[in-house]
Formats: structure tokens, C-alpha cells, sequence
């Protein structure tokens, strides 16, 4: 009793979370940590944000979740999805066909089984308007050694418009090889013959709340699908 009595309380630092009624996954490899949400879009404070995940390296935010801004009265009324923090084009998310995530609780994710920890499958498709022509959508995030692997495994029913992969950060990205994304010190590694990259500068987007949790930068990395093919794979992994 008196060993216990003498150690020092500390932070648990868990390597691998599974709320099945939440739909939550978290796991920590290393100098990485990762957490994925399923659910649905009719929750409690909702964002429309089924499937997102987030990535945490050096105990630092490297991929974010923005949270909310400052509340108006448009926060907790009928124009709350016009904001741009409750939007999925403003997650860790994909824009399929042009089309974002609906609000409402029948928008939600299917759990895909699997019995590997630190893994989470879901399909995301359920979240999406049927205009969005998703046949299934089943995005898997795995913790490994080698860092946060991803794969996004789809079959549409028609192509639209190039769907989209959307990612948000306050650090400055960058890129000196084609087929890399440069955050600081990490780098999300990708098939440039899978993937065209852009970046866009949000930093206007943020109000007084959110630049003090933040700072005063934060960007969108949008990683568009070359590929015309209704039935496709895409694997990304962040280092």
C-alpha cells in the first residue's frame, strides 16, 4: 500500500479505445494518436462530422477538428448547418459528387467488424444525401508502427463531379515531392496517380474563440480523385 501511496498520479495514456455505443475508436502508436467517430448526425450539439477522424503527433494537433466558433443566434436555430464549423466540407471528411453531409439522425455510419485493435472500418455512405449516388463508402483508419493508415474503399453509382478528400490543420502545409503533403515535422504520403493536391488559406474563417484555441492560422488540404471509375481504392498514410 505504501508503493501505491507513493506514485505519482498521472494522465493514462490508453494505446487502444473501442466505444461501441458511441462509435468511437482511439489509438496511440508511438508519437501518434488517433480517434475516428462514427454515429449519426442527429446527436446531441450535433456537427456533421460521421466517419471524421483526427491525428495528434508529439502531443501536438496535426489533423483538427475545429470545433465551434463563438455562439450566435444561428447556432442553435434552423440555419445552424449554414455555419461553416457544423459542415462536413470543414472536417476530415469526403466531398462525394459535390455533395456534403446531411443533418438529421438518419445520417449515420454502419460499423464494418473487425477484431484488430487500434483499426475502425465504417460505412459512411448513410450520411450522405441519395442524390450523392454512394453505393458504399467504407473508410478505414488503422494505428500501425508505420503510422495512421487510410483507405477509402468506394463504389458509386454514377460520377458527378470529382469527389474530394478534406483535411483541416493549423500548420502551414507544404509540398516538395509529388506524392507527399508536408506538415512540420510529419507528412501525409499518397499517390500522386491517385490524388491531385491543393491548399486553401481558411485563416479569414475563424472568429475570436477559435484563433485563441487555434492561433490565427488554419488551412484545408483537398486531396481531389483523378480517377473517373465508379469503384476505386485510395490509400494514404500519415507519418
Amino acid at each position: 500500500i505504501q508503493t501505491f501511496m507513493k506514485e505519482q498520479p498521472r494522465e493514462p495514456l490508453l494505446n487502444n479505445v473501442w466505444l461501441p455505443d458511441l462509435q468511437i475508436m482511439t489509438a496511440r502508436r508511438g508519437n501518434l494518436y488517433v480517434a475516428m467517430k462514427g454515429g449519426n448526425n442527429g446527436e446531441s450539439h450535433n456537427h456533421n462530422d460521421v466517419g471524421s477522424f483526427i491525428v495528434y503527433a508529439d502531443n501536438q494537433p496535426l489533423l483538427i477538428d475545429p470545433g465551434v466558433g463563438e455562439y450566435t443566434a444561428a447556432t442553435f436555430g434552423k440555419n445552424r448547418y449554414d455555419t461553416w464549423t457544423m459542415q462536413s466540407q470543414y472536417h476530415n471528411l469526403p466531398q462525394i459528387n459535390g455533395y456534403d453531409q446531411k443533418d438529421g439522425q438518419q445520417y449515420a455510419a454502419k460499423v464494418i467488424p473487425n477484431k484488430i485493435l487500434g483499426r475502425l472500418c465504417l460505412d459512411i455512405a448513410g450520411a450522405y444525401p441519395k442524390e450523392a449516388g454512394i453505393n458504399t463508402w467504407r473508410r478505414t483508419v488503422s494505428a500501425m508502427k508505420s503510422g495512421i493508415s487510410v483507405t477509402e474503399d468506394y463504389e458509386l453509382d454514377h460520377i458527378a463531379q470529382p469527389s474530394r478528400l478534406q483535411f483541416l490543420t493549423t500548420i502551414k502545409p507544404s509540398q516538395s515531392v509529388r506524392h507527399a503533403v508536408r506538415l512540420g515535422s510529419h507528412t501525409i504520403d499518397f499517390d500522386a496517380n491517385q490524388l491531385e493536391v491543393s491548399i486553401e488559406d481558411i485563416s479569414d474563417k475563424l472568429d475570436t474563440l477559435l484563433k485563441n484555441i487555434w492561433g490565427p492560422q488554419m488551412y484545408r488540404i483537398i486531396f481531389t480523385i483523378r480517377s473517373p471509375k465508379t469503384k476505386n481504392k485510395i490509400r494514404y498514410t500519415i507519418r
